[in-house]
């Protein structure tokens, strides 16, 4: 079993990972390309550095995102939490079953402000 946390904002996917307005925590079973289970979880407030140890204390082994910053891509690297940036699906199920099927593509790391690396 492993758990995946898709950032979401307005019922999509977030550019920003620390500006989520929720998480979608997605239970799968890797071996039967399977999701068991799915449900949103609100973010905590943001703070900088919050987040990676909030994720590992969730259970997280991976994050699918759509921009993340240097700086929390090297936390969640810290808690030996896989993540994938650059995804742009509606979807954090579509998402999910494209990570395990291993047809998910990694795409252009973008953030919405100054910080972000921009291109990984």
């Amino acid at each position: 079993m492993m758990r995946i946390a898709v950032p979401v904002s307005n019922g999509e996917i977030s550019t920003h990972f620390g500006h989520a307005q929720s998480f979608e925590m997605l239970d799968v079973e890797p071996d039967l390309c399977e999701i068991i289970e799915q449900k949103t979880v609100p973010a905590p407030s943001h703070q900088p550095g919050l987040l990676p140890e909030w994720l590992r204390h969730q259970g997280v082994d991976a994050v699918i995102a759509g921009g993340v910053g240097s700086r929390a891509l090297s936390l969640l690297a810290d808690r030996d939490i896989q993540v994938v940036v650059g995804v742009y699906r509606k979807s954090a199920a579509e998402a999910v079953s494209a990570y395990l099927q291993g047809s998910i593509h990694e795409g252009t790391n973008i953030c919405v402000h100054s910080g972000c690396a921009h291109a990984l």
